[in-house]
């Protein structure tokens, strides 16, 4: 037997002692490799990762989109494309508060912006906020005028308005930017005189309303339409909260005067309203017809007439107010100015038949009836578009020599025609 004595530090080591000092020997040994390979071993490619994002959201895989999206965010600081892919992964989900918070974030000068801000009208308009999809849209042709899906957008809205002024300036971007279609050039010429089923657009233009109270565009639009279907007290009510101090509120509040037959409130909303706008200038030619004052009216219908070319109101109204006050030459200008208005929305109508004669040759014939009544802009596009189905249709040629650039003076002139 050994009478040697136990060294201290040897006193309490048993087996158990021995392994757990070899696990962590062993644990430290994994940990160093594992950092080795770590630092090894590349990172995932952010453009790879966003390349899958995309391909799950086309395939409809949006769980799948969204955490690439997420683990794309834990990569990289986040980029414009990033943000559009979490708002097409938010729109995907249909959280519309979401996508548009997210699509407000990019920088005004960012090479996306235009898009994401095209998307915001497009969510806005899909849950009836006419009057938040037109500012998105606006922003976004400020951003990039050569944006036809906004300038679309944008007519689609202003029809339901019965804004063709506004239309009309959408459709010129259009041509300017080489984007009009035939399809678009007779929606230009039509809108000017198409008259909407009130039906058609009380229904929509009531959703916009209640979205947003403060749209007075879509309100004005809606008890316009109202009045058509003779409901004045709804149209009154619609237009309440309004301020008769706006040009355009106090117009629309002059129409129902009129229709209810209230000539003195008519005439009290005219006492000091504005006198460059044409709605107003309108109902004053009316006012003084109803008055028997045929000068006053000829006076009030050439005013409206300066503001808004070719309104087939204001010529009707003019020709009878010369007639009243007996100058006959001029009602009968006043009569053939409106025929040949009346004869170019006759040739609209017939090229909107299933039969219709969609040749280059009737496509000028609708072009010169546009430059007869000073709608130059229009007349250009219709010989645009006949020399796009014949490059070398003579007539359409000479009148695009003939009328040269568009100017500003004339783009002024047909921006106002109705």
């Amino acid at each position: 037997m050994s009478l040697s004595p136990r060294l201290p530090q040897e006193r309490g080591r048993g087996p158990g002692f021995r392994i757990g000092r070899r696990a962590a020997v062993i644990a430290a040994i994994v940990l160093a490799i594992g950092a080795g390979l770590a630092l090894l071993w590349p990172r995932p490619d952010p453009e790879a990762v966003w390349i899958e994002a995309q391909s799950h959201l086309q395939a409809g895989r949006i769980d799948e989109a969204e955490r690439a999206s997420e683990r794309l965010s834990r990569l990289r600081e986040p980029t414009e494309r990033d943000w559009m892919l979490r708002a097409q992964v938010a729109i995907a989900r249909n959280r519309t508060d979401e996508a548009i918070a997210i699509l407000r974030r990019f920088p005004k000068q960012g090479e996306l912006t235009p898009r994401a801000l095209l998307l915001v009208g497009q969510l806005e308009l899909r849950r009836d906020r006419l009057r938040s999809a037109e500012r998105a849209f606006s922003e976004a042709l400020e951003l990039d005028p050569n944006l036809s899906q906004a300038r679309r957008e944008l007519i689609y809205i202003y029809g339901y308005r019965s804004q063709t002024v506004a239309m009309g300036e959408q459709f010129r971007g259009l041509a300017e930017s080489g984007l009009l279609t035939a399809d678009d050039t007779f929606l230009w010429s039509l809108s000017r005189g198409v008259q909407w089923t009130p039906e058609e657009i009380v229904d929509r233009l009531s959703t916009a309303v209640s979205a947003e109270p403060e749209d007075s565009a879509s309100r004005i639009a809606l008890a316009d339409a109202l009045l058509e279907l003779n409901r004045f007290d709804e149209a009154a009510a619609i237009l309440e909260p309004l301020d008769p101090a706006d040009a355009d509120a106090r117009a629309a509040l002059g129409r129902l005067a009129l229709e209810r037959g209230d000539v003195g409130l008519l005439a009290e909303l005219l006492a000091d309203a504005p006198e460059d706008h044409a709605g107003l200038a309108l109902l004053r030619g009316k006012l003084a017809l109803r008055r028997r004052d045929p000068e006053a009216a000829v006076s009030a219908y050439r005013r409206a007439l300066e503001l808004r070319p070719n309104d087939r109101d204001a010529l009707s109204g003019l020709s009878q107010a010369l007639n009243q006050a007996g100058h006959r030459e001029e009602a009968a200008e006043a009569v053939a100015r409106l025929t040949r208005i009346n004869d170019l929305n006759d040739l609209l109508h017939q090229l909107a038949r299933v039969d219709a004669d969609r040749s280059p040759d009737r496509y000028v014939e609708i072009g010169s009836a546009c430059e007869a009544i000073g709608l130059e802009a229009q007349a250009r596009a219709w010989y645009q578009v006949a020399l796009a189905g014949d490059p070398f249709h003579r007539e359409a040629q000479a009148a695009l020599g003939r009328m040269g650039r568009l100017g500003e003076e004339e783009a002024a002139s047909d921006s106002g025609a109705e």
